[in-house]
């Protein structure tokens, strides 16, 4: 990891992935405690909603302690908020029912976006 007074502390590319991967994991939580919350599923499927939900928070915590502190702070604060999580996740929702043609369209957006804000930084 690099930083510099003026800059924001920038973790690896591998640690960056692996904090893709982790915001999946909060992500998919996030939809099971909703899942678990409703009224509608039956004893034994809120069971199995729980049973995952253990399973996501020891492959959360196992994930964790793998980390520096210093890197797990970073993900926390950078990568897998909460709203950060479900606004991404809310906006993948919405392309994915656009038509194939507006969905590349508004990659190509993006893309020219993500390059002119590069540039600036």
């Amino acid at each position: 990891m690099t930083t510099t007074p003026t800059q924001k502390q920038i973790i690896s590319g591998h640690t960056f992935m692996f904090g893709k991967a982790m915001a999946h994991v909060q992500n998919a939580t996030t939809y099971l405690m909703l899942l678990v919350a409703d009224e509608h599923p039956s004893g034994k499927t809120k069971r199995m909603f729980n049973e995952w939900l253990r399973m996501l928070k020891r492959i959360k915590q196992d994930a964790y302690n793998s980390l520096t502190l210093e890197n797990r702070q970073i993900m926390e604060a950078e990568l897998m908020s909460d709203d950060l999580t479900l606004q991404i996740d809310a906006i993948n929702d919405m392309i994915l029912a656009l038509p194939p043609a507006k969905r590349t369209e508004i990659e190509k957006y993006v893309e020219l976006q993500y390059d002119i804000y590069k540039q600036t930084q």
